[in-house]
């Protein structure tokens, strides 16, 4: 499994809780429709050394790499990103992570 990683700033006038809470349910809407996504998840800064940097982080779950690359190019994703966001962002990170999973013996007690 594929976490990718999207952490968000937007512009000053944009900060208020209720524009962060705004965009943060249009993300849930949205994203979870677009190609190959399998999970989304919004957290919201939650603390004064968060929020001095980042104010809201989207976690999107793939099967593979070999799908972050057809959802960045989706349509849906495309019109959050560029019509959407872009007006409202400052600044945006994006990171991808494999799952880490290792295989852990039972022991019989």
């Amino acid at each position: 499994m594929i976490l990718r990683v999207v952490l968000i700033r937007l512009k000053p006038d944009r900060r208020s809780d209720a524009q962060v809470r705004k965009v943060a349910k249009r993300a849930l809407e949205v994203l979870a429709h677009a190609a190959r996504v399998m999970e989304v998840k919004v957290h919201l800064a939650c603390d004064s050394e968060t929020e001095t940097t980042w104010d809201i982080c989207i976690l999107v779950r793939f099967a593979s790499m070999q799908d972050p690359p057809v959802y960045r190019v989706d349509p849906i994703h495309r019109s959050f990103i560029d019509v959407y966001l872009a007006p409202m962002q400052e600044r945006i990170d994006v990171f991808h992570f494999d799952e880490f999973q290792p295989q852990i013996p039972i022991l019989a007690r």
